[in-house]
């Protein structure tokens, strides 16, 4: 299948006759046949190399676009809700970068007062005190969630207090 194709010869050639070969909706729309059918693509071996397939009507862009509708704004891009699961009715959605962010195989889940979130939204929920790394990097090492997520970089929770010796630093007992 030569680069850039998705299809078998002659499948896409129907693809510009609804004029929107231009839009958003069907940049989209290629995009996913494309890492879902075409070996060559970068991002196949996460898509159609794990079986990851596009719902057989939604072959036809039209159909796909009668059901996913317009894209809601500049910022929004498809979705698959069940990264498992293929391109199909009801797992498919126009969302954020930062609500996808949150829907990928390699997210940290965390339990964030009672409530499962990702480790992102946990940083953002407390003010973005601290980097995602950090906080991974702590949860790694055993800190609290809450401790990893709430105190600014550079401070320890491992360090011992300083003792209290009666005299400020720089000043030394007669």
């Amino acid at each position: 299948m030569p680069k850039g194709s998705w299809g078998k010869k002659g499948e896409n050639a129907t693809a510009f006759k609804h004029g929107m070969s231009n839009s958003p909706e069907y940049q989209a729309w290629n995009h996913m046949m494309l890492r879902c059918y075409n070996e060559w693509h970068p991002a196949y071996k996460n898509y159609g190399g794990r079986g990851i397939k596009v719902h057989p009507e939604w072959h036809d862009f039209k159909k796909f676009y009668e059901y996913i509708g317009p894209r809601p704004s500049r910022t929004h891009s498809l979705e698959r809700i069940n990264n498992s699961k293929e391109y199909e009715p009801g797992n498919v959605t126009w969302d954020t970068a930062y609500v996808q962010q949150n829907n990928n195989r390699n997210v940290v889940m965390v339990d964030y007062l009672g409530t499962p979130v990702s480790l992102t939204v946990a940083i953002r929920a407390e003010g973005d005190k601290v980097k995602y790394t950090t906080a991974r990097h702590r949860l790694n090492k055993g800190w609290s969630l809450m401790d990893a997520i709430t105190i600014p970089a550079g401070t320890s929770i491992n360090k011992p207090p300083e003792p209290d010796l009666g005299y400020s630093r720089g000043q030394y007992p007669l």
